[in-house]
């Protein structure tokens, strides 16, 4: 379940990393935008317990699990790839 803003090309990515892990089909739903109650403005970032409870609200019938997947979730998984020296002199948007 895509939150936010997030590219549709890095979700396939992610939709492919998902059902090789777990080998079970995989489906991107509709993006919705992130919960505004999510949001702890003390500490600039949102709030997973609320995101969770945001997902468990909003997961259609059919599925019994649903992944939420932020800009921000797969930016940090490239950096703990590529480390933070990975991208001297590059640009990732």
């Amino acid at each position: 379940q895509p939150l936010g803003e997030v590219d549709a090309k890095r979700l396939d990515g992610v939709k492919q990393g998902l059902e090789k892990a777990f080998g079970k089909p995989a489906e991107i739903l509709e993006g919705k935008p992130l919960p505004k109650e999510a949001w702890h403005a003390p500490r600039s970032r949102w709030r997973a317990e609320k995101l969770l409870v945001f997902l468990q609200g909003n997961t259609p019938g059919k599925f019994a699990v649903v992944v939420g997947v932020t800009a921000k979730d797969i930016i940090l998984y490239v950096i703990s790839k590529i480390g933070t020296a990975g991208g001297t002199g590059s640009v990732i948007e």
